[in-house]
């Protein structure tokens, strides 16, 4: 089992009044909902202690002089409407809870077009895998994200792999996919330059990593 699954999962296991040390006492222990709900008010507020006012912005010039401070005052502004409009500080908030649960932050930026801008959302750290002893993003050689979705939704991404889709999952029409349309999970996995993604042993596609940004 991954660190990241164990660590959430006796988390929760506290949250929810059903932690190993206490189900291990020898004698018997009496159930109350009294208890259970203390446990869970308390947590709650310690999670709200670390969540309530994530950082918002502030950018400060790099030089001396007017001009340097009047850029970097509309820079910040700029970035304070951004940081309103894309919702970032509830992202934030989502994965600072997860930090708390799981010992791991993970902010996926991505490009989305219906605001052709970039985008941002906080990713369940029990769906990511990296390497063993990584501390940051620049530790792992790898980066391996679980994602589920509809099998309409994938096609529809992955054109070129419809008719071995549709097979792998007994699908032979268009209207028996859009009848059953099952939830699938695939990986996005980025490894050095490339991202890869695949469904079991069916690659789905292979791109350049759009971050790494090379030379001519």
């Amino acid at each position: 089992v991954c660190s990241s699954d164990l660590v959430y999962k006796q988390n929760i296991a506290v949250y929810t009044n059903n932690s190993d040390w206490l189900t291990n006492i020898s004698h018997k222990r009496r159930s109350t909902q009294t208890q259970a709900n203390r446990v869970f008010v308390n947590t709650e507020a310690v999670i709200n202690t670390l969540i309530a006012n994530p950082p918002g912005l502030n950018i400060l010039p790099a030089r001396d002089g007017d001009v340097a401070r009047e850029f970097a005052r509309k820079l910040e502004s700029f970035f304070r409407k951004k940081y309103t409009d894309l919702n970032t500080k509830e992202i934030l908030r989502m994965g600072l809870r997860n930090l708390y649960f799981g010992r791991l932050i993970v902010i996926k930026a991505f490009w989305n077009p219906v605001l052709n801008d970039f985008d941002y959302r906080s990713i369940d750290p029990r769906k990511i895998r990296v390497s063993e002893f990584a501390r940051k993003e620049d530790d792992t050689e790898f980066v391996i994200e679980e994602i589920e979705d509809n099998l309409c939704a994938i096609i529809e991404r992955f054109p070129e792999k419809a008719d071995e889709l549709k097979k792998k999952f007994g699908i032979y029409t268009d209207a028996d996919l859009y009848i059953k349309n099952p939830d699938v999970k695939y990986k996005e996995s980025w490894i050095q330059d490339y991202v890869i993604f695949s469904l079991d042993n069916i690659i789905l596609g292979c791109i350049k990593n759009p971050f790494i940004v090379t030379g001519k």
